[in-house]
């Protein structure tokens, strides 16, 4: 499956490790910028299409917040 991943994906677990839950919204956002869009609280970053990629899913690294802190990250496929 690493075959079929945005190249991407590895420049964001190093991203991952400086992130630390409790950061406030202000200080990801300072570090990463604003979101590209937001869906169901989670705030999302495009990283790229799959190496494969032939439809139109790509690869997204998020972030949620609560009382405007960070507790959750995750990358996925759209």
């Amino acid at each position: 499956m690493e075959k079929m991943q945005s190249p991407r994906r590895p420049m964001v677990k190093s991203l991952m490790r400086q992130l630390k839950p409790g950061m406030s919204r202000r200080e990801v956002e300072e570090l990463i910028g604003k979101p590209d869009y937001e869906h169901r609280g989670w705030h999302s970053y495009r990283i790229g299409y799959p190496r494969w990629q032939a439809s139109l899913d790509y690869d997204v690294f998020e972030v949620y917040y609560e009382r405007e802190q960070l507790v959750k990250m995750r990358v996925r496929n759209t």
